[in-house]
Parts: structure tokens; sequence; C-alpha cells
């Protein structure tokens, strides 16, 4: 039989306290699952910042995060644990600003562990990264971003400074930062709704500000359009610009999302670039507020594909399922895998004070307030089913490849996280230690019910996933 390659994708990673002396007899189990791939790739939820750094300023792009504070000992960890590659395109990797995204370049590059998705420019956070597996066969991974409205698609996002790269000419330097996956969201509306905000922008005055920013002027305006403010807020008979969104007629009430057109041609370029000098290539994207359905993410993850991706997969810690497209694969959610949030000893006292606390809290009473905010949230708004997919389990996905690179099936193993999902507020054990990926006992119905959901969202999408020895299989030959 001819040798294959294996490459095990997951998802979000943050490891806040050392796991190399751990022999919880399942845990290691995870790591040998991990360490039997070919090539394991995970995305690296932080920065690891010097100590001399700045200090944080926007911790996962909002404000109230989590200021994800790695160090290189992580990078040991997870070799320890298998890990071949990083995916470091995430909303924490600029937590730090430039400064934090240049010191993460710096540390992996001197723990030699190839990445991708963030550089000193933009090419260079646009490139793909390279491993060669024990095999011989060469694998190019790329990864982007998404920034753009979050949730609901209610409010925009700020301009995301310390996190857009940029290609500059002497005498300017290149600006570090992420490879991005810009987009804008569209609201329709009914025509009645659609004159009462044409009536109040212009009663409030704000058509005059929309002139200047459509013609250039107003340049200390925020971001409106995903590159430039110029030309973008162009009203007509059925669609009205309004507090910098794009709001159209229509018969139902209802989102969009349209790609920035700029980032997916650069992405496909380099997709291109990575097929020429790699046996397989693996796309992916850190969006971890919509996923599946939505048209930025299909539109990259179809046509990364169609430039001659084997694998497109969603790293943001959502569950979906498997989709095949045009003889690739498309992962449409990977969960999180060992993503200790619950765990870190320093937050800012300004981000304390965002939560009432005096500058005397500690990260522990900001780690109490923020999970009584989120008992009260998911009160009152409802669970964030998109975290719980799957009953709380985690899951790892490994790509089967034959002797000659060519993808032959998709295998999702399931895990247990111990303490359950990220959302799980007050659970049974302390939270600074949870998290930890364990390997399912037989009969496990975490795991039956992990699997499950995997086999019934794959289905939706036309795909069949069967399940073998406690293992979801998807064949494509």
């Amino acid at each position: 039989m001819a040798e294959t390659t294996t490459v095990a994708l997951t998802g979000n990673t943050f490891i806040a306290q050392p796991v190399r002396a751990i022999r919880e007899p399942r845990f290691l189990r995870t790591v040998e699952l991990l360490r039997a791939a070919d090539v394991t790739l995970t995305n690296l939820e932080c920065a690891i910042p010097d100590p001399d750094d700045p200090p944080a300023f926007a911790a996962g792009s909002g404000w109230g995060a989590t200021y994800m504070v790695g160090t290189p000992d992580m990078l040991d960890d997870l070799r320890y644990m298998g890990v071949d590659g990083v995916c470091a395109a995430n909303n924490h990797v600029s937590d730090f600003g430039d400064a934090g995204i240049l010191s993460t370049v710096a540390h992996l590059r001197a723990a030699r562990m190839p990445y991708a998705g963030i550089g000193a420019s933009l090419t260079e956070a646009s490139e793909a990264g390279y491993v060669t597996s024990p095999t011989g066969l060469r694998v190019a991974f790329l990864v982007a971003c998404d920034w753009g409205p979050r949730g609901a698609l209610g409010l925009n996002f700020p301009w995301p400074h310390g996190y857009l790269a940029s290609d500059e000419a002497p005498p300017f330097r290149s600006r570090p930062g992420v490879n991005l996956l810009r987009y804008e969201a569209v609201t329709t509306v009914t025509r009645e709704e659609l004159e009462q905000l044409r009536s109040i922008s212009e009663r409030l005055g704000w058509e005059r500000d929309k002139a200047y920013r459509r013609n250039g002027f107003m340049r200390s305006h925020p971001l409106v359009g995903t590159t430039t403010n110029i030309g973008v807020e162009e009203d007509s008979e059925t669609t009205v610009w309004f507090l910098g969104r794009k709001f159209v007629a229509g018969d139902e009430h209802g989102h969009r999302t349209v790609p920035c057109q700029e980032d997916l041609d650069r992405i496909f370029t380099h997709v291109r670039e990575a097929r020429r000098q790699a046996d397989a290539v693996l796309v992916g994207l850190h969006d971890q507020s919509h996923g599946e359905g939505h048209d930025y993410v299909e539109a990259l993850a179809r046509g990364a594909i169609e430039a001659g991706a084997d694998v497109f997969f969603n790293n943001g810690g959502t569950h979906y399922g498997v989709e095949l497209h045009k003889g690739g694969v498309i992962l449409h959610g990977l969960p999180s895998f060992f993503l200790q949030t619950e765990a870190v000893r320093h937050v800012p006292s300004s981000v304390m004070a965002r939560f009432g606390l005096p500058a005397t809290a500690t990260a522990a009473d900001f780690l109490d307030a923020r999970e009584r905010a989120a008992q009260a949230a998911l009160a009152e708004g409802g669970r964030v089913g998109m975290f719980a997919g799957g009953k709380r389990g985690t899951a790892v996905h490994t790509c089967v490849f034959d002797s000659s690179g060519e993808l032959e099936e998709i295998r999702v193993q399931p895990l247990e996280p111990l303490g359950g999902g990220i959302f799980d507020v007050g659970g049974r054990i302390p939270r600074f230690r949870g998290q930890m990926p364990l390997f399912p006992e037989p009969g496990s119905p975490v795991a039956a019910a992990t699997l499950e959901h995997a086999r019934d969202l794959s289905a939706r999408l036309g795909t069949e996933m069967v399940v073998e020895d406690g293992v979801g299989v998807v064949r494509l030959r």
C-alpha cells in the first residue's frame, strides 16, 4: 500500500500554564494523536510580547476581551504536543499592537516554528508557511482573519490600528500586521424604513459629512469602506448610507456581507503561488462570529479551492460541517482545541475599570466579574449556540493525502474539553484547569454528540460522513 500523509488541523489554542509535566492518561492520548499525524497545525490565539513592549490596547479587538499574553515557553509546549506549524492570523495577535506582532514573529522564528498570517508587511503576512512532512510531501498553509461588523452585523468595527498590514516604499517602512479579509454588511429594510433613515440623516446634517467623506475630505473621520472612504457612500433611490452602514430597500429584513475584492485577489494570488511550491495546500480563515452561510466566508472558501487549495478550514472556534467542492474540501468550522482564556494572570487596570473594578483589582477579580456578566447576558439573550455545537465537545480534523498529494479523506476525532465548553460558566472544576483536550472513553456521550453534530451538519451540505470506530470519516474517493 502506498504511503499516505496526514495533516491534523486543530482550532484555537492558548496555553497559559505549562502542560509538559501533565500525566493525565487521556490528555496523553490526545498528545499521541497529534504526534502521530505527519503534520499538525493549530491556531495560536495570542501574541507573544516582549516584557518591554508597549501595554496592550485592543485585546481581541473588543473592549472587554481577555489579553492573551503568550510566552516563548508556550511554543515549547506546542512542540511537545506535536504541533509543526501555527496559524497566527486572529483577533488576539494584535493585543499588543505592531510591536507585539513583530515580537511574535521573532519568537516563532527563534523557535523555528513555521507560521502564516502575520508579518512585518502585508506581503509577508499574506505568504504561505511551509512544512515538509516525514513522508517527503511539502505542505503549504495560508491563513487570514476576518475584519468587519460582528455578531448580528449591527455595529461597524473601528479602523484596525495595530492590525492592518501594508507594503510601503522608501522612505517609509512597511507596517506590520495581519492578513485580513475585510468585508462590509448590507442591511435590507422596507422602502418606508429606508426613507425614514434618509430623512433622519438629512435633518441631522449627516448628509454633509457623507459628502465630505465621499470626496476625500474629513480625513480624520473613521473608515467607512473596506479600503477607502472616497466614492463609497453613494445613495440612490433604493440605497441609503446611514451611520457608516449601507441599507437597501427590499421585501424582507435581513443582512448580507460583501467581501473586499482586493483582499480576495491578494489571498488567491498567494494560493496559486503555494500550489506551485507544495504538494498539499491548505487555506484557513479565523472567523469566530459567522462561519457557514455568510457571503464573505463562502467567497473565500470556494475561491481558495478554485485557486488550487486542497482544503479550506475556518478555525474561529465554531464547529460546523464538511462540504465537498470541485475536488477539494471545505471544513466550515474547527472547534477550539485548548483555550485557557480563564487562566491569565494579568489584566490591564483600564479594562478592569470598564467592568467597574478598582485599580487594586486582580486578574481573578476581572474573570469573576466577567463570568457574572456572561451569566447575565446568557440568561437575557439566550445561549451562544454556535459555541455549544457538539454538546461541548471538540475535535481534531485530519486530512489524509495519498503518496502523490491527492486528498483521500477527512477524519474527525472527537475530544472532550475538561470542564466542558468555553461558555459553560460556573462549572464544577476550577476554571484555570479547564479546556484540557481529553481523548474520549469508549461510549462517551460527549464524543457521540460531537460526531452526530458533525455528521448532521455535513449532511445538510450534501456530504456523507460515516462513523467508524469512534471517528467520523468523509471519503473523497
